[in-house]
């Protein structure tokens, strides 16, 4: 009855997260990595033809899947396939450590539910942290740590702060294991070097300007309103203290937790949900390590969540991604011929990314692309040219106005709107009038 009743969770914890996908609060950093993903597919390469200042692993994971033939589905189904696997693998992490079938189906069910309480129902570099952590710490603890350490390099290679997956690793490793594990690591570092080619260039991107960008101020509430954002998160960060005092491997939970409050950090100076999931490795990691001793509370404590995040899903019915972005990228597509570009003044890239055009600048200036307001605004240092299609999404931006004013002095015209999202082209050109007869 108790392996019945985990089945039945982890199924409904994932229902509730695909769920999510489709019909939860939409972010537009799901478009940007699905665009940028798209652009890594036509062989465009990040830091030389297109800005970031991440690293670049779930970019190319995105470019594998690019070539499929409906983008829609792209976007709904690839959120949904990354929150499937890190449940996978964390039962497969909770089996290995605890040889609890049960146990194991509850924590990995409970990931589906941490994802969609903290911002992950959108494509996010936070759940190629997660994946490749929880594949680390289980090959540690299978007995093959070469294949952990090449694990933990793909976690860092997902995004910089993946790179604290490492530590929990060193109380588990000797010192014959060193040399093994450091080779291993080195293989997709090698991989990503030989891709990129310019180094500089990515080291200015990864360290430089990502250091410059979490200087800058962030519009975001809180963190001391995470309780009421997301009590469940809340309580589960109580029990993982617990936890700690109770897990084997002492050694290896503590240097878990110390890693999770230092994943908790970045909250502190851009308090985004979804950078919460980057704790997730190291959270599993610990309740597994202490799971027979809290398995009880714990499995209760899942079914409440799940109660928790029912009651408060943010549900948009019917689904912006399915009606509003689909639509005007459906008519971005009508309108705009496959070799002519769109230029966006707004934050919506899913557009260009579901009617598989290319943005008339790709690779713009960082600070216009990473800044304190990602809103559109200062993206352009030049016109539109008169063969791109132009989206202007209206918010009520200060400069909005000044943008349509200009777009229609240019020769542009509304060739559809839906919602507060315009969609211009330039007027067709009369027909020259005949020569006068001689």
């Amino acid at each position: 009855m108790r392996r019945i009743a985990a089945w039945i969770f982890l199924a409904a914890a994932v229902i509730v997260a695909a769920g999510g996908v489709v019909f939860g609060p939409w972010d537009h950093d799901g478009g940007a990595y699905l665009l940028r993903g798209a652009y890594v597919a036509e062989g465009l390469r990040p830091y030389i033809d297109y800005p970031s200042i991440y690293l670049p692993l779930v970019d190319v994971l995105t470019a594998a899947v690019a070539w499929l033939p409906s983008r829609l589905a792209i976007a709904i189904l690839l959120p949904i396939a990354w929150i499937f696997a890190v449940c996978a693998a964390t039962v497969v992490l909770g089996h290995i450590i605890t040889h609890d079938l049960e146990s194991s189906l509850f924590l990995g069910g409970f990931y589906a539910l941490f994802a969609t309480a903290n911002g992950g129902n959108h494509l996010t570099l936070e759940h190629g942290v997660a994946l490749f952590g929880i594949l680390a710490f289980a090959a540690a603890f299978g007995g093959r740590l070469s294949l952990a350490a090449f694990f933990a390099a793909c976690a860092t290679l997902s995004k910089q702060n993946g790179v604290l997956v490492f530590l929990p690793l060193i109380p588990l490793m000797t010192r014959r294991d060193a040399g093994r594990m450091i080779a291993a690591a080195a293989v997709p570092f090698l991989l990503v070097a030989i891709w990129i080619r310019d180094l500089p260039a990515l080291f200015h991107s990864c360290v430089s300007q990502l250091i410059t960008y979490s200087r800058q101020p962030a519009l975001s509430p809180p963190l001391s309103t995470e309780f009421g954002r997301s009590p469940e998160t809340v309580i589960l960060f109580a029990i993982v203290i617990v936890a700690v005092f109770v897990a084997r491997s002492r050694a290896v939970a503590w240097t878990a937790l110390i890693c999770a409050i230092l994943e908790l950090m970045p909250r502190l100076v851009r308090n985004y949900p979804h950078y919460t999931i980057n704790l997730w490795p190291f959270i599993a990691l610990i309740l597994a390590l202490a799971m027979p001793r809290l398995r009880v509370l714990f499995n209760t404590f899942a079914l409440i969540a799940l109660v928790l995040v029912l009651g408060r899903s943010q549900w948009q019915t019917p689904s912006r991604l399915l009606t509003v972005f689909k639509a005007a990228a459906d008519r971005v597509a009508e309108v705009t011929p496959p070799n002519e570009p769109v230029r966006q003044y707004g934050a919506e890239p899913i557009i260009e990314f579901l009617a598989n055009r290319n943005e008339d600048v790709i690779n713009k200036r960082v600070e216009a692309v990473f800044g304190p307001r990602w809103d559109g605004s200062n993206m352009y240092s030049t016109p539109p040219s008169s063969s791109a299609t132009v989206v202007i999404i209206d918010r009520g931006q200060p400069w909005i106005r000044d943008v349509f004013r200009d777009v229609r002095s240019r020769g542009f015209v509304v060739v559809g709107q839906f919602g507060r999202i315009w969609i211009f082209r330039t007027r067709p050109t009369p027909p020259a009038r005949p020569a006068a007869p001689l």
